[in-house]
């Protein structure tokens, strides 16, 4: 993977920007993804896998509320399926990429039914220019 690409991917009902060299990642999530329709922001390192597969991102997503008897925590899983970026080259690249996002909320509880969603993504990588080698 290369260490400054930037992901920018949009799916139905969701936008998604992943900064690698930072590791931030902002999706913002629609209503058809309710409880969880909001903008959040994660920090996230990929998971290990073998090069030419592509990144996976996980991270823990939460909706708050109150209910009659106290705060209701709501989590969900949130998994991200990128390409991996190119190697940069004497120029900044930004080139067509897809993806996938896949939440999960597994617990059933209240009037919380198990959840499972996937989505498709359609969008771009940026990479920049490799800096130049030599001797300066």
């Amino acid at each position: 993977m290369t260490i400054n690409a930037t992901y920018t991917l949009t799916g139905t009902d969701l936008h998604l920007t992943y900064a690698a060299e930072s590791g931030s990642l902002d999706i913002t999530l629609g209503d058809s993804f309710s409880p969880f329709n909001a903008t959040h922001q994660l920090q996230s390192t990929p998971a290990d896998h073998e090069p030419g597969t592509g990144i996976v991102l996980t991270g823990t997503i939460e909706h708050r509320s109150v209910g009659r008897g106290g705060p209701i925590v709501r989590t969900a899983r949130l998994t991200v399926f990128l390409p991996d970026a190119p190697e940069p080259g004497s120029a900044a690249v930004e080139l067509a990429a897809t993806g996938a996002v896949v939440t999960s909320n597994p617990e059933a509880g209240g009037d919380a039914a198990p959840q499972y969603q996937a989505a498709g993504l359609t969008g771009t990588v940026t990479v920049p220019a490799a800096a130049p080698a030599g001797r300066f």
